[in-house]
């Protein structure tokens, strides 16, 4: 297990970040964006989250790339999105969802 501290170097690090899908609890979770970015400035940052949410997260954190996913609700779509995340070499996952379906995508992704 990788321990990750604040001040630590992480130039290169991708992060993975799977936002809840509901406007409130999204919203909630913007301490904890902006408490990574404060302590890994390098570090890019890639949001999953609900196509409806895309808008309202484009204005508010600009600096963070946006990857809008539809309702996992099948076999097949979870392995193609699993698939299209594991092609982007993520370093760090983060889940800001407490459901089986994130962490499951999230454990094929990684």
């Amino acid at each position: 297990m990788t321990v990750i501290r604040a001040g630590d170097r992480i130039s290169l690090m991708k992060v993975l970040v799977y936002l809840p899908p509901s406007l409130g609890a999204s919203l909630l979770s913007l301490p904890c964006l902006k408490s990574w970015q404060a302590n890994f400035p390098e570090a890019e940052i890639h949001l999953l989250l609900s196509p409806s949410l895309e808008g309202l997260f484009s204005a508010i954190l600009p600096d963070y790339h946006l990857i809008p996913v539809s309702e996992v609700k099948d076999i097949t779509r979870l392995r193609r999105t699993a698939n299209q995340l594991k092609k982007m070499n993520v370093d760090f996952g983060l889940l800001l969802d407490n459901s089986f379906t994130s962490a499951l995508l999230f454990y094929l992704a990684m």
